[in-house]
């Protein structure tokens, strides 16, 4: 078990640490250390084109085609930081970033572990530990993303518990106002039923189940509920008022 000091020193270690974009790929995709010179060697460009200088393949490991093009992909769109094989990330005063060749490009550890962490908790994957060699902050990061599948699964099972309810109690109501029509109780007689039986229905409800289309505002669903509740609607006209 490390010390606070010693995890500290190591994670500043990372943060100041440079890598070129082949080589960052290559550590991505888990290529021993020892042999990520070998496999670079081996590796082929992909194009002619001045990304081609970065952009490799290697059929011994897929992954490395696959990595380097999101990275790259991630650069031109501003999501990872890239800079020079000096560090520097090349801003200018107004806050543009100046174009970094691809044979210079390089990524520092502190804006990998910005990129990777971002990335990782998107996409559910675990932090590669090239960049995040800590076994606690590893298991930090695991407790937080429980944490976090805990609390959204409570959120997830409080709604599928209010729609289950709001279903069983809509079923139930509209299955009243079915039974009630076939006995042709009458529009009147259904919506005072309808309000006074503890079904906990708003005057818009019961005007969304009644009204002849149910076609129109919800405040005018309100007044035609309230209207026929006081006995101002006859059951058999269709009212152009509430419209």
């Amino acid at each position: 078990m490390k010390t606070e000091q010693e995890r500290v020193c190591q994670r500043l270690k990372i943060e100041f640490q440079l890598f070129g974009l082949k080589e960052f790929a290559a550590h991505w995709c888990e290529i021993p250390s020892e042999d990520i010179p070998h496999v670079l060697k081996h590796s082929l460009p992909v194009t002619a084109k001045a990304v081609g200088a970065v952009l490799v393949s290697n059929p011994d490991y897929p992954c490395l085609e696959t990595k380097l093009r999101f990275l790259i992909e991630s650069i031109e769109n501003g999501s990872l930081i890239n800079c020079d094989e000096s560090g520097d990330e090349r801003f200018l005063p107004e806050g543009k970033k100046e174009y970094i060749a691809w044979s210079r490009c390089h990524i520092s550890g502190r804006r990998a572990r910005e990129f990777l962490s971002k990335y990782c908790n998107k996409h559910k994957d675990k932090l590669p530990n090239f960049i995040f060699p800590d076994v606690e902050e590893q298991y930090e990061y695991i407790d937080n993303k429980l944490k976090d599948i805990e609390l959204e699964n409570s959120r997830l099972k409080q709604e599928i518990e209010m729609l289950r309810k709001n279903g069983v109690k809509t079923y139930g109501v509209y299955a009243q106002v079915q039974k009630m029509r076939q006995e042709k109780l009458g529009e009147k007689f259904i919506a005072i039923s309808l309000y006074s039986n503890g079904n906990g229905l708003s005057y818009a409800q019961i005007g969304a189940l009644l009204h002849p289309t149910g076609d129109i505002r919800q405040t005018s669903l309100k007044d035609y509920a309230q209207d026929l509740v006081n006995g101002k609607v006859s059951d058999f006209i269709f009212f152009d008022k509430y419209q």
